[in-house]
């Protein structure tokens, strides 16, 4: 999409930001409502958006969690305080309230909202440790075996 925006708007470049601007919106066009995209069983974007039900009045609004969570609000400086413990969640969160519930195994799982940021274990401390990560069904079955890969270019000398 990048290399066809490029020959598409700026190869040669406008002469006026007026042109670039006519350019940039004539591209958007084609490629939203009239180019066929692959990944869509050739149908334009346009024919697959939808409109959210929900509309956003500007207000936006804290995650509510259950009575079975506990919440504590991030500080300053991306920790909570938690069973006298001060542990590290995340900078990007100062100020946001978090979820903790507890697992049948007395471990208790972190999130925001319905995100979850991770567990913290009575063996790991007092840390917050990442959630396992879930395959997302893509596979890289050529690892390894690529010609770029300078892995694989030293394990075939």
């Amino acid at each position: 999409m990048h290399l066809t925006l490029l020959q598409d708007t700026a190869n040669p470049p406008a002469r006026t930001l007026r042109e670039q601007i006519k350019r940039l919106q004539a591209f958007q066009r084609l490629y939203n409502e009239q180019r066929p995209h692959q990944a869509l069983d050739n149908a334009t974007p346009a024919d697959r958006y939808t409109a959210s039900p929900r509309r956003y009045d500007g207000v936006l609004r804290e995650p509510g969690y259950g009575v079975d969570h506990r919440v504590r609000r991030v500080r300053h400086n991306g920790e909570i305080k938690w069973n006298g413990s001060a542990i590290y969640i995340s900078e990007a969160l100062v100020g946001e309230p978090v979820g903790l519930a507890e697992d049948d195994e007395g471990c208790w799982t972190v999130s925001y909202g319905r995100i979850e940021l991770g567990v913290i274990t009575h063996r790991g401390g007092d840390r917050l440790n990442k959630p396992k990560r879930k395959a997302c069904g893509l596979v890289d079955n050529a690892k390894g075996r690529c010609p770029q890969d300078p892995q694989a270019q030293q394990q075939q000398t």
